[in-house]
């Protein structure tokens, strides 16, 4: 049969087989188109809904719902969910105004194995295990997960396994009994042990974790930063504030060592031997790494002068148990150190002591005073030297004085050493004796 074209179109009245009309189908995911949020479908009636290399996606192939997304008009912002289909996922479809080429995923099916699958309990809720019917489950692929309970309680595991958690009951933090991976609450029911990725096929390591605030949503050059910082894999942890002439640091570095510093007018901080002196700039899509690459490359990050480092302050304790307190200015450096060998004092600056009360010092070994200056002792009471052994005095010249008002004799201790009279006497030289 051959029709006219002015006679119109042909009309399948009541033909809703035709047309999928209120149809609903289950089917897999065969193919996924990430950038057009789409996928191919095969249904369980054996048929296919889709696109081809081609088409890429644009075409036939089912849209994918989202709970939540939009358009703003008026800032030109977009918003919403995203969660990527995978491969092999059992899916739900309908077809918008019952057209079989308008086919849109409206949800996934779970697993069918309840005894399996590691999102639901093995055991219903009831009496006082009633709050489980008021918890949240979301498992990803690398088995990373967020939990909550009905109580409020939390878990958010990372797919590196590191986790926070949130619990009305007390938690170990000493490392003989410490709340660990293992007492987290999503297991595999198998085994019993917590669920995480495949460690023997997984690339997956160690985390960096880096959190930012400052006071002011634009990054200025005259903004206060304040940042956290944690390397899992080196053992850093450092918190910091830093603004275009101020540093203050306070942490734990890749040493164990300990040290809160402060540089009053300047913002640098020394690098590692085996840090970069620049850092690589890269986003978590790493589907757009080229992109973002040549954007980084075009549009570099702005020179910033960085003064040196003249003042600062700090205090330190090493891994071996010293405890050091330094100073730096641009008259010099001072640092008091309190070791295994004892507490030294190194300094390039003048050292004053001054109390209104008694200075001692007791020593059950020797002690030495070395300067290239002059040593002076003022005193207004007396000044004492007391020895249970010998005293020996060397100069080129010594100064006696016999009393305030006294002159001074002046002796030549060339040809002479004052020594003990208990070993070998002084001869009673000019009337002195020790």
């Amino acid at each position: 049969m051959r029709l006219q074209s002015s006679l119109g179109e042909v009309q399948y009245g009541g033909r809703a087989d035709a047309d999928n009309q209120g149809k609903i189908i289950t089917g897999t995911v065969t193919r996924v188109y990430d950038k057009n949020g789409t996928a191919d479908v095969l249904l369980q009636s054996g048929s296919f809904v889709g696109d081809n290399q081609i088409t890429n996606g644009i075409v036939n192939s089912c849209v994918q719902l989202e709970s939540y997304s939009g358009y703003d008009e008026e800032s030109d912002m977009y918003y919403g969910d995203y969660t990527p289909l995978q491969v092999g996922q059992r899916v739900v479809l309908a077809f918008i105004g019952s057209e079989k080429y308008k086919p849109i995923i409206i949800g996934t099916l779970p697993t069918w194995n309840k005894n399996k699958t590691n999102v639901n309990p093995r055991i219903d809720a009831y009496g006082e295990a009633v709050a489980t019917r008021g918890e949240s489950a979301r498992v990803n692929k690398d088995q990373s997960y967020t939990y909550r309970n009905g109580s409020g309680e939390y878990e958010n595991v990372e797919s590196s396994c590191a986790f926070s958690v949130g619990k009305i009951h007390k938690m170990s933090d000493h490392r003989e009994d410490a709340f660990n991976f293992e007492d987290l609450t999503l297991k595999n029911k198998k085994t019993n042990k917590t669920i995480r990725h495949n460690l023997h096929t997984s690339l997956i390591e160690p985390f960096n974790y880096l959190r930012v605030t400052k006071d002011s949503v634009e990054d200025r050059a005259d903004a206060k930063y304040n940042r956290w910082y944690h390397d899992a894999q080196l053992g850093i942890t450092r918190y910091s504030q830093d603004t275009p002439d101020f540093l203050f640091t306070i942490g734990i570095d890749e040493n164990k060592n300990f040290e809160i510093r402060t540089q009053p007018k300047t913002f640098k901080r020394l690098r590692r031997d085996d840090e970069p002196k620049e850092y690589d700039r890269r986003t978590l899509r790493k589907s757009e790494s080229k992109i973002m690459r040549k954007h980084f490359e075009e549009n570099p990050r702005p020179e910033m002068e960085v003064p040196d480092i003249v003042e600062l302050a700090s205090v330190k304790i090493e891994n071996d148990g010293t405890l050091s307190l330094f100073r730096q200015t641009d008259k010099g450096q001072t640092k008091l150190s309190f070791t295994e060998k004892g507490v030294r004092l190194e300094t390039s600056e003048d050292v004053e002591i001054k109390t209104e009360q008694k200075v001692k010092i007791l020593s059950d070994s020797d002690v030495r005073i070395d300067s290239i200056g002059e040593t002076t002792i003022n005193s207004k009471g007396s000044v004492n030297i007391r020895s249970g052994s010998s005293i020996n005095l060397i100069a080129p010249e010594v100064n006696e004085i016999k009393g305030s008002n006294s002159p001074i004799d002046r002796y030549d201790s060339k040809p002479i050493r004052f020594i003990d009279p208990g070993e070998t006497g002084t001869g009673n030289k000019n009337g002195l004796e020790w």
